[in-house]
């Protein structure tokens, strides 16, 4: 009954939206989410990040996480070029992971 009380009100929300409004309302994030120049730029942003972050550094995970730098002369709006960066496949440390534990 409790669940009901608290989610009367976001039914009730939903049922009473448009279609439309919720389409307008997810549309721009998720074209936002498409700008691969803003992809870029949050890349560039979070290698920046990585670089000065002293948190990372006390934890001792600075080289632990490595973000691509994207190519410049071949980005655009519609496509994201990025270095090539050589290491573990992630699904292969996950199967290491569990034949140790194992």
């Amino acid at each position: 009954q409790l669940a009901d009380v608290l989610m009367a009100p976001l039914i009730a929300e939903l049922l009473s939206s448009s279609a439309a409004a919720m389409v307008d309302e997810v549309r721009v994030p998720i074209l936002a989410e498409c700008d691969l120049t803003i992809e870029r730029a949050n890349m560039l942003r979070y290698r920046s990040w990585l670089r000065s972050s002293a948190a990372v550094r006390r934890a001792g995970l600075d080289g632990a996480v490595t973000v691509p730098e994207p190519v410049e002369a071949a980005c655009s709006t519609a496509v994201l070029t990025a270095e090539r960066i050589d290491g573990e496949v992630l699904s292969e440390m996950r199967e290491r992971s569990r034949s140790e534990r194992s």
